[in-house]
């Protein structure tokens, strides 16, 4: 069952953050969707709107991009639908984009199933071949049991002619392979596909997100969010340098938390950063310590390294979409409590 799951939440990977051509107005407004239960967002230079069809609210109001490369906003409208999920008037929260491609959104206060809410550019499905790297960021999986059982990051092969897909390798957190599997066939429409238990949002200009556990949409716990990314080489550690600004998200026992954070990377380490003041750019006294290691290694666009002497997966795709912005996402084991995994997704500035 937990294998069936995953192959299909690997499915669900298939189309992540692959090349194909640049959108360059950034005063336009773009469409974006994707789970954490069913989001979408229109965003804006200087408005916004957005919407959680599984609980019935929306909201809207303004957007300001602050100096961290954030974007700050601030709710002016309110529908609530009588949803306890829904924010309230004036609340604030932030995003991070790739125009046109790709955005993370820290949710707002009173969202259940703390989660950081990816989303990609809506309404487009895909039309060529290509080949996938995914990691998966459920936050129920318990490293204590399996460590070398559960799969949580691999590789993604689809054919267009075809509308098939296999996953050529599957790992667990230490790496162990975990073999191949063939995904068969499915269809796109609108950007969303779907299989058994599982719901993909699509889009031809670089990106997928999947949320498995539709089946049982009281039970959070049988919940995996995919994403996936374009796989290609990364020439060296150097290739990563740069300033970037991102959501980590960190399971505890005593309860789950996401942060805004800045790293800096150069010749393959760094440190990184919690942001403790959004409008100034704050950073935390002391940050972690960031070692990347070998690139490309189990395959194309994986890398290894260490937050806080803690091993860490990784995946990148530089360039995404032609934006001159890197993505980076990695998934590892939270320095201060052993068997509780982190997510950490950054964007270059």
């Amino acid at each position: 069952m937990l294998i069936l799951r995953s192959m299909i939440c690997l499915f669900l990977i298939s189309f992540l953050l692959f090349s194909c051509g640049s959108d360059d107005d950034s005063n336009a407004t773009t469409g974006y969707n994707g789970p954490g239960s069913d989001y979408s967002m229109n965003l804006g230079a200087s408005s916004f709107s957005v919407t959680e069809a599984d609980e019935g609210w929306s909201a809207s109001g303004s957007v300001a991009t602050l100096s961290t490369g954030f974007k700050k906003l601030t709710v002016s409208s309110l529908s609530d639908n009588g949803s306890s999920e829904a924010p309230t008037l004036s609340e604030v929260t932030y995003v991070l984009d790739i125009p046109g491609v790709v955005l993370l959104m820290k949710p707002f206060s009173n969202a259940s199933g703390e989660q950081i809410i990816t989303m990609v550019k809506s309404g487009e499905c895909p039309t060529e071949n290509f080949t996938a790297n995914w990691v998966n960021t459920s936050k129920d999986i318990d490293l204590s049991s399996e460590r070398s059982s559960r799969d949580v990051y691999g590789t993604f092969n689809y054919t267009h002619t075809t509308s098939s897909a296999t996953l050529p390798s599957m790992y667990a957190f230490d790496d162990t392979s975990l073999g191949s599997n063939s995904l068969g066939n499915f269809g796109c429409s609108n950007g969303i596909a779907t299989v058994s238990d599982a719901k993909m949002y699509l889009t031809q200009v670089g990106g997928a997100i999947v949320r498995t556990g539709t089946n049982t949409p009281s039970d959070d716990t049988d919940d995996s969010f995919i994403v996936a990314m374009a796989a290609s080489s990364i020439s060296s550690a150097s290739s990563l340098d740069g300033t970037y600004t991102g959501l980590l998200f960190e399971g505890s026992a005593g309860g789950d938390d996401i942060s805004p954070v800045q790293a800096t990377l150069a010749s393959g380490s760094g440190n990184g950063y919690k942001i403790t003041d959004m409008d100034n750019g704050t950073l935390e006294g002391s940050g972690v310590a960031i070692s990347i290691g070998s690139v490309n290694s189990p395959s194309a666009g994986f890398f290894a390294a260490t937050l806080g002497g803690q091993a860490a997966n990784c995946m990148a795709t530089l360039d995404v979409n032609g934006s001159g912005k890197n993505f980076i996402f990695c998934i590892g084991e939270n320095p201060g409590e052993a068997n509780q995994l982190y997510n950490l997704l950054l964007i270059s500035q």
